[in-house]
């Protein structure tokens, strides 16, 4: 059963050019299980544009992510989950050293490893072409240049440190890319806090794949936390290309697919019948199965024009609930409005 009631006077029209996508709140899509995850991307003008479908217990291809890999290419990252990362401090879990040359100290318990060198630890790996191993505290010094993977991230620097027996890592030159969101940047340090804490200086930060970037965050200072899901910006710019486009001395955005409520990207345009015009959209994770956006514009030859919605979405049903007001309209000199809302269900059998 589907019903649907539109009530239209005049309906308002403007075209949305989005300038950037750099997601500060989620769009919410539906998933196999019923659940509502974010959208693949955060553009004021489709958030809560379309109907959320009636889930199919049936359903287990992630369209979604077969989508993003043919737009974007393959993950630059190994899966996050492939492995127990809790297993890799475990006494059990071997440690595999190869190397050309080993120099093996036994007194003191070291290794100098020299000449095509390797370290691998359950999903971690190192290759360079020098290492010291200082077995009793459990710590690699690496003065060459290396490249290093495990589940979720892969990296490359001149030098670093790893404990470990704590499983903490400090990279100095170096470049990382992410399983997540195709995260991708370059830092002066990272520096790995308690396995899922992650500070880098002098960093820059895009989500664009490699070699077609079309925006970059820089900042002195990134702490990632993927226990939150979220990144903690100090002294932060966007870029639109090679132009700065935004700075803030602190701010806040998700590095997963966990929904917040927050800002969306602006948008900005310019047409014969609106004039100017600057959205400033607004996402509210009101619920697990719901959410609303809030769309606020301000017309150069109109005024000020509010667009609303709410969705909801349960195991037998799904609707949508829209309105859009703007007083006093300069150009026609009365108010005008619109409002739409649908419902969508199964029949019991």
């Amino acid at each position: 059963m589907e019903l649907s009631l539109a009530l239209n006077r005049r309906a308002l029209f403007g075209a949305v050019a989005v300038l950037l996508t750099l997601v500060f709140g989620r769009a919410f899509a539906e998933t196999g299980d019923g659940a509502l995850e974010p959208a693949e991307t955060a553009d004021p003008a489709s958030v809560g544009a379309g109907e959320a479908e009636i889930p199919d217990p049936e359903e287990a291809v992630d369209w979604r992510r077969v989508r993003r890999e043919a737009l974007c290419g393959p993950r630059l990252a190994p899966p996050p989950d492939i492995v127990d990362t809790g297993l890799r401090t475990a006494p059990e879990t071997p440690l595999l050293l190869e190397a050309d040359v080993i120099y093996i100290d036994s007194v003191a318990a070291r290794y100098q490893l020299r000449g095509d060198v390797l370290m691998e630890r359950l999903d971690q790996w190192l290759r360079t072409e020098a290492a010291d191993y200082h077995e009793d505290a459990g710590l690699a010094i690496i003065p060459a240049p290396f490249q290093y993977s495990e589940a979720g991230m892969r990296m490359e620097g001149a030098s670093a440190r790893l404990n470990l027996r704590t499983d903490t890592m400090k990279a100095e030159h170096a470049r990382y890319r992410m399983w997540e969101n195709y995260a991708h940047g370059e830092a002066a340090s990272i520096r790995n806090r308690e396995g899922y804490r992650t500070r880098m200086e002098n960093t820059r930060y895009s989500t664009c794949p490699p070699g077609r970037e079309l925006w970059w965050v820089r900042a002195s200072r990134v702490d990632l936390d993927t226990e939150e899901g979220l990144a903690r910006v100090r002294h932060g710019r966007v870029e639109v290309g090679s132009i700065p486009f935004f700075y803030s001395p602190y701010m806040v955005f998700p590095i997963d697919d966990r929904r917040r409520s927050g800002l969306l990207a602006p948008s900005f345009g310019n047409s014969a019948s609106h004039g100017t015009y600057i959205t400033l959209p607004v996402y509210l994770n009101l619920a697990p199965n719901y959410d609303s956006t809030l769309r606020p514009t301000h017309y150069s030859r109109r005024g000020y024009q509010m667009v609303g919605d709410v969705r909801y979405l349960q195991p037998s049903f799904s609707g949508e609930v829209r309105g859009e007001y703007l007083p006093d309209d300069h150009v026609y000199g009365h108010d005008r409005w619109t409002g739409k809302a649908s419902h969508r269900g199964h029949l019991p059998a």
